[in-house]
């Protein structure tokens, strides 16, 4: 056999971001969440929220990416138009994107999430007769036909965010004022309510006739258009200018009202959280789909006040929304209010968790005027936080418990007006059902804190609750179709306990083939499922119907909870990784496990250079365990046809697999398929060795498809017959070899007669002298690089770095064991090792961070 040498291939090439740089804090495949509301999405519209310590640099810097690869000619599918910036309540914007901004933009550092944009309406209605005030100030039935008021909420400033109002109703006495509107429409002033859904959630807040607080000042806040509809990047950016105007014309007190709702949103729960948390109280609507409140937003907002409607004989209106998110009842059946329209004086009667709302928002604002009064030092800078806590435990010991028929599921507390709010006495209440004995009552709540095993508002539906080791790296295969619905979506559930021993962040996937519908993964604290830690419905980027949550965990047992997207349901692959090793626990009985080969035979090309195979732990949960690995010659030889190799495969606590590189050498020989073979052996640890122990590798020589010359007889012998595209000597290669009227091409040469297309030059170095290697990038195929070669006589340690003032622009390493064939405008497959930036280089005059490969992985190759 002919001596064989070994070349690496070293490839430097540009950023994959075609022509453009590469943005600051931008890290590719880092992607964060991608939240799609359960109803209501509109067509390639998102809201991007950056977190919470994300600067105005970082917020600019992201737009001006997103403008700048919108305008590249080069970037055709790249489309982006900012719509929006929100910078008061949250660092964001709202912005139309293809799907390629959209996964562009996950990957910025700064990010928090990216949520889809979704449809938001003013809250239903339905015609019937006036009864509202007259059941806001007496406890029980039947009404009085009469409203007994203290204060009406002089001097507080109340921002309705909805359809905008009717600003020159006689009912406002013009106490209302034009604010802000999203749209850009006919309407004089902007805010001016065309619907007349704002208008009637006006009337009820701060109305002459209509009104709780009938002294009040209205802020109109249009967010929603002509058709009571707009987007939750609209109600957000009303949100934004609301909180800023406040704060800008020191609108102190002021309090929020909203009537209009959608499905679940993140970023809309966060933005009224961030309202609330700048001291101004908020009352949110239920919604009227008669379910579960906190499937929506922006009633499943934590510190909001949702409000939820009864009729005039103190039953849940029918229409309601209800559960664990509803804080109080409020009128909302039939209620009459001011209107829109000439005249300036029209009513009309409607329904609605809606018209509940602003009976909520005037209490608070009468109550504001009596802190007001009462302390005005609440209002201090160092006070005003602590406003809304305030306000909202004024509601709850003001209102008149176990009122409601038929709460469903939700808090019996019914709003009552109170002519001094600080004498009221919060009474205790009882739970439903007193907990089923399975759970402790909250009486200031009057909810359960059910014991572990248990869920349900009354604690009586037992929880099957299997128990996975978080560190076995297995996949548990499940079918919610023998779950039940025990919390969050209306779907079947499956719930799993797992532990951790030590602080680690935990990656938990449905992202698998295994997972045949639309997944959705909820994570507790509580084996009561109560306090949810985190959720994510889709975020896989193969399987965009998948759920993946990473979260910062505690030690202790956590509780998970997979279930489907609304009522679906079907089979799942859930695997649960932990990222700290320490984290694991260590289970009472440890199994060792199987060790064998993932296959038991491979087949690998002579010019590919190397070929990895892939040793299992099957059934093993923790412990660790070695196998020692050897190649046994067979027709392929060690040192002619691969490099020998003897070396020990260790399993550390968790791990599955372990993939091994196995050298092949090149020669110009025509020698037909070989095969050697590779052993496992002497396993430690208590492990065994499985069925495929020993693994077939068959190498098939490229040489061997050379044509062979002809044979006549010797009388009549001719040369090797050639096409006129062949060859007859090495001077028709180009720098190959001629055999047989076939072309050998060296490193980066092509076709034929190795003359190309998309040949490339290929420097050799000296690997040991060479300490500066200045040099510049060439056309290769679609792309910008250049191609160097290096030998080995030893096994060593290599370090190959770009970390240099002359490096001046932001550089990709690609390292190889054999010379690359192809090289695309897409990606260069089949390297050992590749950087982007190594995080050592600290270079003061490189614009960019240049690559660097620190290869320690070498020493198995001797030559």
């Amino acid at each position: 056999t002919m001596q064989k040498l070994w070349l690496l291939a070293l490839v430097l090439v540009g950023t994959a971001l075609a022509a453009r740089p590469r943005p600051r804090a931008w890290t590719e495949g880092n992607y964060k969440p991608l939240l799609r509301t359960s109803e209501g999405a509109i067509d390639d519209e998102y809201i991007v929220v950056l977190k919470k310590e994300a600067s105005d640099s970082e917020l600019h810097h992201i737009e001006d990416e997103l403008r700048a690869r919108n305008d590249d000619q080069d970037l055709p599918t790249f489309e982006a138009s900012v719509k929006a910036e929100y910078t008061e309540l949250m660092k964001g914007v709202a912005a139309r994107m293809s799907h390629d901004a959209v996964d562009f933009i996950r990957q910025f550092d700064s990010v928090e999430f990216v949520e889809h944009d979704r449809v938001v309406k003013a809250v239903g209605s339905q015609p019937n007769a006036w009864w509202g005030l007259d059941r806001l100030d007496q406890t029980s039935l039947p009404l009085d036909n009469k409203f007994d008021y203290a204060r009406d909420g002089e001097g507080v400033w109340v921002y309705v965010i909805d359809t905008g109002i009717w600003l020159n109703h006689q009912d406002f006495g013009g106490r209302a004022h034009h604010g802000f509107s999203v749209f850009n429409d006919d309407q004089q002033p902007s805010s001016n309510d065309c619907q007349g859904h704002g208008t009637h959630c006006a009337g009820t807040v701060a109305g002459a006739t209509w009104g709780v607080a009938k002294r009040a000042n209205l802020v109109a806040v249009r967010v929603l258009g002509c058709s009571g509809s707009g987007t939750g990047a609209g109600v957000i950016a009303g949100m934004e200018w609301a909180a800023k105007d406040v704060r800008d014309n020191n609108r102190w007190p002021a309090v929020f009202s909203m009537s209009l709702g959608g499905g679940y949103s993140r970023a809309e729960n966060e933005a009224v959280n961030r309202i609330i948390d700048t001291g101004i109280p908020f009352a949110v609507a239920a919604g009227n789909e008669n379910s579960d409140a906190c499937q929506t937003s922006p009633a499943s907002a934590e510190k909001a006040i949702t409000v939820a409607s009864s009729d005039v004989s103190d039953r849940r209106s029918s229409f309601s929304n209800w559960g664990s998110c509803i804080d109080i009842f409020a009128p909302g059946t039939a209620i009459k209010s001011t209107w829109i329209g000439a005249g300036n004086d029209r009513t009309n009667t409607i329904s609605g968790t809606s018209m509940a709302t602003p009976h909520v928002a005037g209490v608070m604002a009468v109550y504001l005027e009596h802190l007001k009064a009462t302390n005005p030092d609440a209002f201090s800078p160092i006070n005003i936080t602590k406003v809304p806590t305030t306000i909202e435990s004024w509601l709850r010991c003001s209102a008149a418990l176990g009122r409601i028929t038929d709460p469903r599921q939700s808090i019996n507390r019914l709003l009552q007006l109170k002519t001094n709010p600080e004498t009221a006495v919060c009474e205790a209440v009882t739970c439903p059902n007193d907990c089923s004995n399975h759970g402790t009552c909250n009486t200031l709540t009057a909810t359960c804190s059910c014991s572990c095993g248990w869920s349900g508002f009354d604690c009586s539906t037992p929880i099957t609750m299997p128990h996975l080791e978080s560190c076995s790296g297995t996949v548990e295969e499940g079918d919610t179709n023998t779950g039940t619905h025990y919390v969050g979506n209306p779907s079947k559930e499956l719930v799993y306990s797992f532990s951790i021993v030590a602080p680690s962040s935990v990656t938990i996937s449905t992202c698998s083939e295994k997972t045949n519908f639309d997944t959705f993964l909820r994570l507790f604290s509580d084996c009561g499922l109560q306090n949810q830690v985190a959720s994510n419905d889709d975020d896989c980027s193969r399987w965009n119907r998948h759920s993946t949550i990473t979260v910062n965990l505690q030690p202790g047992t956590h509780y998970l909870v997979v279930e489907g997207y609304q009522n679906l349901h079907g089979r799942f692959g859930l695997t649960i990784n932990v990222a700290t090793q320490a984290a694991c626990p260590v289970p009472a009985n440890p199994i060792p496990g199987t060790l064998q080969f993932t296959q038991s035979s491979k087949t690998v090309h002579e010019g590919d250079g190397s070929v990895a195979v892939q040793v299992e732990r099957l059934h093993g949960s923790n412990g660790a365990v070695t196998v020692t690995l050897d190649t046994i010659s067979g027709t392929a030889t060690e040192n002619a046809d691969f490099m020998p190799l003897h070396t020990s495969i260790v399993f550390g606590p968790g791990e599955v697999t372990k993939s091994v590189q196995v050298v092949i050498l090149q020669d110009t020989l025509v020698e037909g398929a070989e095969v050697f073979s590779l052993n496992l052996s002497s396993p430690t640890g208590g492990a065994s060795l499985g069925a495929r122990g020993t693994m077939a590798l068959t190498i098939t020589d490229d040489d061997a498809l050379a044509t062979q010359p002809s044979s006549t007889s010797p009388a009549t012998s001719a040369a090797p017959a050639t096409s006129a595209a062949g060859c007859t000597s090495n001077n028709d290669c180009n720098g190959g070899t001629c055999s047989s009227g076939v072309c050998s091409c060296p490193c980066g040469k092509f076709g034929t007669r190795c003359q190309g297309p998309g040949n490339y030059e290929v420097t050799t170095i000296d690997l040991c002298s060479t300490v500066d290697l200045p040099g510049s990038l060439g056309p290769i195929g679609s792309r910008s690089a250049k191609v160097y070669k290096f030998a080995l006589a030893a096994s060593t340690d290599v370090s190959i770095s770009l970390c240099s003032s002359r490096t001046d622009y932001d550089s990709v390493l690609y390292l190889y064991q054999a010379c690359p064939l192809t090289i695309n405008g897409a990606y260069i497959g089949g390297a050992l090792r590749s950087n982007d930036d190594g995080p050592t280089c600290v270079v003061d005059s490189a614009p960019y961070e240049p690559s660097r490969i620190p290869v320690d992985g070498l020493t198995t190759l001797s030559t």
